[in-house]
């Protein structure tokens, strides 16, 4: 998201409304295919191949299917009915809502009267398919009836059923019809075209947001970082008051570093990412100078060369140590600077070089906080969002 601006927000809600829409489609939706046809034609037979179970009740007795009876088929629901004429209102029922109105035919029947009245009746039905089962004979005699049935049905497609009673190509063809009928479903067509819009207009916008991660993290890497720049910093009465003097005096540095990188960059992407940074934590400068304060007046203590009323001492240099270190030009008692020990000018350099590293480190922290936020907005592949969203475009 911190790639795409303000605009976009509407575009990516889209996006995942249509893709919640397609995913309730694909999962929701059944599609219900019908098995229509006269007596002994082998609809039921069809049905325990396709449901690989004994669904509908199979016998030599005609008719042996006085009811509809449905099966589940991996995402569609197939029903058989009763032989054409000997039910027909159970059966136009069934038609009612069939997606898929299949009509089932052999060669000795495929030209009665009551199948000619079926297919008439599958008009209705939005995808037709016929099914030529039971053929026997020779590979000549096969051909002539298949192109005869093709004829017949005004060269609708027909698929063949051996008469072994293998229906892969059936149900290669019905997978097929399920497929097609779920693109030209109004509902998934609206959102399939709004998830292609949204997905190839966000690869768009991300992928031209490539060059401008380049660009920031170069600018990232230039810039000027604000530095304390081992400068004397005010002490106050308290060490609380100058601890949050120079708390604020660090976070000021870390603002004027974010003001650079994005004045440098300008609007866009790099506003975004600062956005997005995490907050600066106080209490994380504020512990390490905590730590600074009791190593400095520990290290002057330890140095210290006035043994008596030690106590005294200890709290002397305690308060002098701190303020030296904050600034070494801060006044402090001459008694105090006698006790501290030999090498006093060297040390309070060193405490205040470290107080200086601290500030820096703080800083510093902040450019991380940029490169890794850049580095993770840029993880994405351009080529592969683009054909990702060309994946989407020709579903």
């Amino acid at each position: 998201m911190v790639l795409l601006g303000r605009e976009d927000a509407r575009v990516v809600a889209d996006a995942k409304t249509a893709a919640e829409v397609l995913e309730a489609l694909n999962t929701a939706a059944t599609v219900s295919i019908v098995l229509v046809g006269c007596t002994g034609v082998g609809k039921s037979h069809l049905l325990n191949c396709l449901a690989d179970g004994d669904v509908s009740e199979e016998s030599v007795i005609r008719p042996t299917t006085t009811s509809v009876i449905s099966a589940d088929l991996s995402g569609a629901t197939v029903t058989d009915t009763p032989a054409w004429g000997t039910n027909t209102s159970e059966t136009k029922a069934a038609l009612v809502d069939a997606d898929i109105g299949v009509l089932v035919v052999t060669p000795s029947r495929y030209g009665d009267a009551a199948t000619h009245a079926a297919w008439s009746a599958l008009e209705a039905c939005p995808q037709k398919l016929v099914v030529l089962n039971r053929q026997r004979g020779t590979v000549e005699e096969r051909a002539d009836v298949l192109a005869s049935v093709v004829d017949r049905f005004d060269d609708e497609l027909v698929v063949v059923v051996e008469e072994s009673g293998d229906t892969t190509r059936l149900l290669d063809e019905i997978r097929t019809k399920i497929s097609d009928h779920a693109v030209t479903d109004p509902r998934r067509t609206i959102a399939l075209s709004t998830a292609r819009n949204a997905a190839q207009h966000i690869a768009r916008n991300v992928t031209a947001c490539a060059s401008d991660l380049s660009r920031l993290s170069d600018i990232v890497e230039s810039v000027t970082r604000p530095r304390i720049e081992r400068r004397p910093l005010p002490v106050r009465n308290s060490w609380y008051e100058t601890e949050k003097e120079v708390v604020d005096d660090i976070g000021r540095l870390r603002d004027d570093l974010d003001v650079e990188i994005t004045d440098s960059f300008g609007d866009g992407v790099s506003a975004r990412i600062l956005s997005e940074l995490d907050p600066w934590r106080r209490s994380n400068v504020e512990a390490a100078l905590a730590v600074w304060k009791s190593d400095t007046a520990a290290r002057f203590q330890g140095a210290a060369t006035i043994r008596w009323r030690r106590s005294a001492t200890m709290q002397m240099i305690d308060d002098a140590s701190w303020k030296l270190g904050v600034n070494p030009s801060v006044v402090v008692s001459k008694r105090a600077r006698r006790v501290m020990g030999s090498g006093l000018e060297q040390m309070i350099d060193e405490v205040h070089g470290q107080l200086v590293v601290i500030a820096d480190e703080a800083v510093d922290s902040r450019v991380s906080d940029w490169r890794r936020s850049i580095e993770e907005a840029g993880s994405f592949k351009p080529g592969e969002l683009l054909a990702a969203a060309d994946a989407v475009g020709r579903q």
